[in-house]
Parts: C-alpha cells; sequence; structure tokens
C-alpha cells in the first residue's frame, strides 16, 4: 500500500466520530447529573427511608439514562468503554440501595450534609475535578491518562479534607472508601505508576501538573461553573475518548 493511501487511511479513521449524528452530549451529561451526589447542588440529602427512596430512585432513572444514550448514541470502542463505567456505577450504586446495611450507613454518614454549608465545599470539590478533566483535551497524549489518574486523586484528597473538615473522621473514612469503591477498576489498573497527589507531584510532567492545578486553584463557585461545560463525568469521559 502506497505511503500516500496509508495517510488517507489514517486521516479518515481520525475523523471518525463515536457519538450519532443527532445526540448531543449535554443529554448524557444531564442523564449523570441527575444521579449525582457531589456537583448536584439540587440534590436532596436523604435523611429517613422514604427520602432514601427517592435517592434511589433517581439514581436508577439516572443509570437507565446513561445505559439508553450509551446504546442509542455510541458506537466502537467509546461504547464499550462507557458501558463498562456505567454497569461499574450501577452495581456499586445499587449496593447502596438494595443491602439494607448499606442504606444504614449511608444514611448515617450524609446526616452532616443535609446542612448546606457542609455540603457546599463537597460541591467545590466536584467543580474543581471538572474544570481539570476538561483541560485534559490540551494535554499532549502520552501524559492524557497519567493526568486523569492524578485529577482523581485530587479530587478524592479533596473531598478527604473538606469531610474531614466538616463531618469528623468516621465521615472521611466511610467516602474514601465509597470512592475508592466506585473506582478501584478503572484506578487500580491504569494509575499503579501514579497512587497518589504526593507521587503525582514527584512524578507527573511538572508543567502540566502546574497548569492543571493552576485552573481549578480558586474554591468560588460563580469562577468554578465559568471554566466548565460539564458537570457529569460520563460526558466529559465521552468527550476525553472522542479526542484521543
Amino acid at each position: 500500500m502506497s505511503e500516500k493511501n496509508l495517510i488517507i487511511i489514517f486521516f479518515l479513521i481520525q475523523s471518525i466520530s463515536y457519538v450519532l449524528c443527532g445526540c448531543e452530549l449535554k443529554e448524557a451529561d444531564d442523564c449523570g447529573m441527575k444521579g449525582s451526589f457531589f456537583g448536584n447542588r439540587d440534590v436532596i440529602v436523604p435523611t429517613n427511608e422514604a427520602e432514601m427512596d427517592q435517592h434511589c430512585g433517581l439514581i436508577r432513572e439516572s443509570l437507565k439514562c446513561l445505559n439508553d444514550f450509551t446504546g442509542n448514541c455510541l458506537k466502537g470502542f467509546v461504547q464499550t468503554t462507557i458501558k463498562m463505567a456505567v454497569g461499574n456505577a450501577d452495581k456499586h450504586l445499587m449496593k447502596r440501595c438494595d443491602n439494607s446495611e448499606d442504606r444504614k450507613e449511608f444514611l448515617k454518614h450524609v446526616k452532616c450534609l443535609t446542612d448546606k454549608s457542609k455540603m457546599e465545599p463537597m460541591h467545590i470539590c466536584a467543580e474543581k475535578n471538572s474544570v481539570m478533566m476538561e483541560k485534559l483535551v490540551d494535554v499532549a497524549l502520552e501524559d492524557r491518562i497519567p493526568s486523569g489518574c492524578c485529577i482523581f486523586h485530587s479530587f478524592q484528597e479533596c473531598i478527604r479534607k473538606n469531610m474531614k473538615e466538616q463531618c469528623g473522621d468516621e465521615a472521611k473514612d466511610y467516602w474514601d472508601e465509597v470512592i475508592n469503591e466506585i473506582a478501584e477498576d478503572s484506578i487500580s489498573y491504569t494509575c499503579s505508576n501514579y497512587e497518589s497527589v504526593d507521587k503525582c507531584d514527584k512524578s507527573l510532567n511538572p508543567k502540566v501538573w502546574s497548569d492543571l492545578k493552576a485552573i481549578a486553584d480558586t474554591n468560588d463557585h460563580n469562577v468554578l461553573s465559568k471554566r466548565h461545560k460539564y458537570g457529569s463525568g460520563f460526558a466529559l469521559t465521552i468527550e476525553l475518548l472522542e479526542n484521543l
């Protein structure tokens, strides 16, 4: 095959869209936000079994919506990747809803967050995460996966710090376990060389890491909200996969 034909094939492959015509990522973002806890300022923090049922109902609606979008609007490796991510979220979130002990634990540890002033720092952590994730499209491919790992650890560290300050050590440990459980499959496999913020500070491309941290270096919601389009990790992930 001639060099000219190889070049044509390369550009044809690069021009393929994995999001079908007529589908908008805003739909995926709305689906994801419906079931989001941190980053969704409309979320109702449950205080009893009836409100827990409402919370779980929204999660089920969110997951169904994401599954429908994945099946109807995505294709190729993007569809496969998002389907796995939704399936993993489904497994862990439904455990929260269907297991009586898990329900009790969740209600116990969200009680503190019914105070909106204590929940706000967690929303800020989620917004910082969104801002940094959207910046990833500007990061060189060789640094993109390590940067994604470091953004995850930055988000977890933000939740850890603020949860301890607002609700105490027990709540901090609970949410640390929840985040680890939801993310463990992808993070443990992909991020073994970037397993903490400290490791990122030492090993990630210094310019890349400095720029990512700088763009989210504020706790002002009004500033952060202007720096990201999406609130849901699913829409962000689809956009990133489209730009590989």
